[in-house]
C-alpha cells in the first residue's frame, strides 16, 4: 500500500493516533470547561437519555443496521432513517422493560 498525497506519509502511520488524541481532547475539554457549547450538548436531556439506554441501542442496532447488499429482501424493511427509528424505539423498550427490572432484582438479591 502507497501513502498517496502529501500528507499520506504522515496519517498512513499515525491517522488514527491523531484522531484518537483530538477525540481525547475534546472530552476532556468539554469536561474541564463547563461552559462551553460542547459540554451543554453532550450534557442535553436527549444526550444523556441516548447514554442510559446506549447498550440497548448497541444491542438492537446489529439486528437492524443491515449493510447495503448483503440482505436484498430485508433492504427494503429496514432503509434509512427507518432503521434508525427502529433502533431507538426497541433500544428504549428494552432498557425499560428488560434491563431496568432485572437491575432492580440484581439489588434485590445483591449481598453489597
Amino acid at each position: 500500500m502507497s501513502a498517496k498525497g502529501l500528507y499520506g506519509k504522515i496519517l498512513l502511520p499515525c491517522g488514527n493516533l491523531l484522531t484518537n488524541l483530538c477525540f481525547a481532547y475534546m472530552i476532556l475539554f468539554s469536561i474541564i470547561r463547563r461552559d462551553n457549547f460542547i459540554f451543554r450538548i453532550l450534557n442535553s436531556k436527549i444526550f444523556v437519555q441516548i447514554g442510559i439506554i446506549s447498550y440497548s441501542l448497541y444491542i438492537w442496532q446489529q439486528l437492524f443496521i443491515i449493510p447495503k447488499g448483503n440482505y436484498p429482501i430485508l433492504e427494503q424493511y429496514f432503509y434509512f432513517p427507518f432503521n434508525l427509528i427502529l433502533v431507538f424505539i426497541f433500544g428504549f423498550l428494552s432498557f425499560y422493560f428488560l434491563e431496568k427490572p432485572f437491575l432492580k432484582l440484581k439489588e434485590r438479591f445483591s449481598i453489597y
